[in-house]
């Protein structure tokens, strides 16, 4: 079954299997509905942020988790550099 899998996946080309129709329940269709909410959420909190706080300490907050953000990813990456792995 998995030869199956593998030999319809290489008959399509990369822009095909891009913008083909989301199916329910699918990979694409649910890292696509899981990104939508993060990002949707994470908007509506910056604004609301931004006004409670004020101004200086709500640029100050972005940076700084700007800074973490990077950061965590630079040592993801060195990590997997060092222990020569590919993935998680």
């Amino acid at each position: 079954m998995l030869k199956d899998h593998e030999r319809l996946m290489r008959k399509k080309s990369c822009l095909k299997r891009w913008f083909e129709p989301l199916t329910p329940g699918s990979m694409r269709g649910s890292i696509f509905a899981l990104m939508q909410t993060t990002v949707g959420a994470g908007i509506l909190t910056l604004s609301y942020i931004q006004f409670k706080v004020g101004i200086v300490m709500g640029t100050i907050f972005l940076l700084l988790g700007a800074f973490v953000a990077y950061y965590t990813m630079v040592w993801l990456m060195e990590a997997t550099i060092r222990h020569e792995e590919n993935n998680f």
